[in-house]
């Protein structure tokens, strides 16, 4: 729908954005996205979350070799909530 606007914010595990309505079908611990939790909704370890986001989002999406993706994936976590003190 033209002019809807849509609850996004960045995950407080990967940065990523995430909408309301995936937050809620996954977890209740906050503004975390479907791939930084396991199937019981319990936040994913610093590793798993890193591997993730460096294959799925920074390889695949976004086209980037192995290294270049690893220095992607930890800049952009960084920067978010859960991680800030790694």
């Amino acid at each position: 729908m033209q002019g809807e606007l849509r609850d996004v914010v960045g995950c407080m595990s990967c940065g990523l954005p995430v909408d309301t309505k995936a937050r809620k079908a996954v977890t209740g611990i906050g503004e975390v996205c479907p791939h930084c939790v396991d199937k019981h909704g319990h936040l994913k370890s610093y590793d798993e979350v890193f591997e993730n986001l460096a294959t799925d989002h920074f390889m695949k999406k976004e086209k980037m070799g192995r290294l270049q993706a690893e220095v992607a994936a930890k800049d952009q976590m960084k920067n978010v909530p859960a991680w800030k003190d790694e």
